[in-house]
C-alpha cells in the first residue's frame, strides 16, 4: 500500500488458464506439475462463452483452468492455444470486498472493464484489460457465501487472504 491506496496486486487468490479440452489440459497440468486434485464444474446458461472450468489448488494459490466455447464471442478466446491440450495465462485473480469499488477504481484510472458478472451468492466479478501493460487481463473476485464454500470444498485450499 503506497499513500493508503491499496495495490491493484492486493489480495491475490487465482492464475487463470483457458484451453480448448479441459479434460487433455488437467490431465497435462498434472503431468508437468505435479498431481493436484481438480474440482470441475459445467458452464451455465449465464456463461455461454464456457464449456466448463477446472479448479485445484497448488501451494494455497487456486489455478482455474477455463475451456473455452469458442464458437461464442468471448475475451477468452484471442488467448487460446491451438493444441487441446495446452493452456494459457488469460488472468491473474484477486480478491475484492466490494466490487463495485474496484469496477468505479479501474474505470477511473482508464482501464477498460469489458465484463461486470453478478453471480449472486457464488461471486461477482469483473476483468480489466490489461494486456497493453502486462500482457494479460487482471480479474477481480467479490466471493459470496456460496463461492466461498465451493473453495473451502476444494482440496489444497489455506484459506482466504
Amino acid at each position: 500500500m503506497i499513500n493508503n491506496v491499496p495495490s491493484l496486486y492486493d489480495r491475490f487468490f487465482q492464475f487463470g488458464y483457458v484451453t480448448r479440452d479441459a479434460v487433455s489440459a488437467t490431465a497435462q497440468f498434472g503431468r508437468r506439475f505435479g498431481p493436484v486434485e481438480w474440482f470441475t464444474i459445467p458452464g451455465a446458461p449465464e456463461f455461454p462463452h464456457v464449456k466448463q472450468v477446472a479448479f485445484a489448488f497448488r501451494s494455497g494459490v487456486n489455478i482455474e483452468i477455463i475451456e473455452v466455447n469458442d464458437a461464442v464471442p468471448s475475451l477468452y478466446k484471442d488467448s487460446l492455444p491451438a493444441s487441446p491440450g495446452d493452456i494459457r495465462l488469460h488472468h491473474l485473480g484477486y480478491l475484492v470486498d466490494d466490487l463495485a469499488s474496484m469496477v468505479e477504481r479501474l474505470r477511473r484510472e482508464e482501464f477498460d472493464v469489458p465484463v461486470v458478472i453478478d453471480g449472486s451468492d457464488i461471486a461477482k466479478l469483473c476483468y480489466a484489460d490489461a494486456r497493453a501493460s502486462l500482457g494479460h487481463y487482471l480479474e477481480y473476485i467479490c466471493l459470496g457465501p456460496a463461492g466461498r464454500a465451493m473453495f473451502e470444498h476444494i482440496g489444497g485450499f489455506k484459506g482466504f487472504p
